[in-house]
């Protein structure tokens, strides 16, 4: 299963695109941040088993 999220726009006189996708399997999930600043993609994995509940 994917799930997505955007937010576009201008933002103190810049364009901002960012996105990020989730991707989740039975072993983990997939995080795929992207943007236009270099510096703020990131493409990691949080395997289910170091989530808890409260």
């Amino acid at each position: 299963m994917t799930s997505a999220v955007a937010r576009n726009g201008i933002v103190f006189g810049a364009e901002r695109q960012n996105d990020a996708i989730l991707t989740f399997d039975a072993q983990a999930v997939r995080v795929e941040m992207k943007s236009l600043k270099v510096g703020w993609r990131f493409d990691f994995k949080i395997p289910l088993q170091k989530w808890e509940l409260p």
